[in-house]
């Protein structure tokens, strides 16, 4: 298997291309705050691939939990988590100089005792909370941040739909939005305190299997990668974060 890296100049749009050995079912590709250090989730081979963007080279593979699905960084790059979705796991890393991940004193914390399934993970935009969604469980984990030491402690629980997949917070952390794979929506919450409380709306349709989601900078428009049918879902934000589908509802991915 190989990772193809691309780089794009979007005034010019002319982007290149590099193909480097990699792991196999890569589900996640984080980037490092200061845009150093490429992370890549490898699923079948229970790793971590490290790629150094200044030759984009592989530079470290570590070994994580099993079926490593999503990986999230804290924004001062002190602390990385990956979620183990075969594990019920979520591993905990500090983030040395150079981007390498050395494992907390605790490695690992479990998901067990509240669902299982961990596979998307969103930090919040000032560090202190870390999000993860349970697959098969139809909730959102919130954990609170040590600042010390980075280690996880299990803060509260909200329901999802069936199969959240994945998780993005607004760039000022006061709202969360889940895309759920197996019931095709969107769940919109309120963000307090590292609680997330569900919108008087809570859902929004998207299309089939939603695995994905991002929303801009300015959080004026949120987009869902829909993987059961090639689109992609488009919505605008509105001023108290609730989602309306804008006009193409959504477009082709071409795949």
């Amino acid at each position: 298997t190989a990772y193809e890296i691309k780089e794009c100049d979007w005034s010019s749009d002319v982007c290149s291309s590099d193909l480097i050995p990699g792991g196999q079912f890569s589900n996640g590709v984080t980037v490092h705050p200061d845009g150093s250090r490429v992370y890549i989730s490898n699923g079948k081979d229970a790793s971590v691939s490290v790629i150094d963007t200044a030759n984009n080279r592989i530079v470290a593979t570590i070994e994580v939990g099993k079926r490593p699905w999503n990986m999230a960084i804290t924004p001062d790059g002190a602390y990385a988590y990956v979620a183990n979705a075969s594990d019920d796991t979520i591993s905990q890393y500090a983030v040395g100089s150079n981007g390498a991940l050395t494992t907390l004193s605790k490695a690992t914390v479990s998901v067990s005792g509240y669902g299982s399934k961990p596979q998307g993970l969103a930090m919040a935009p000032g560090g202190g909370y870390l999000y993860v969604t349970l697959a098969g469980s139809a909730k959102v984990l919130s954990y609170a941040i040590n600042p010390s030491t980075g280690a996880l402690s299990y803060s509260s629980s909200q329901s999802t739909g069936t199969t959240p997949r994945a998780i993005a917070l607004s760039s000022d952390g006061t709202h969360a939005y889940v895309a759920n794979a197996g019931s095709a929506t969107v769940s919109q919450y309120l963000v307090s305190g590292g609680s997330l409380t569900p919108m008087a709306t809570r859902t929004v349709a998207t299309g089939t299997t939603p695995s994905g989601i991002a929303i801009t900078p300015d959080n004026a428009r949120l987009y869902v990668s829909n993987a059961g049918d090639g689109t992609l879902s488009q919505f605008s934000v509105g001023s108290g974060g609730a989602l309306s589908a804008l006009s193409p509802a959504t477009v082709s991915t071409g795949g």
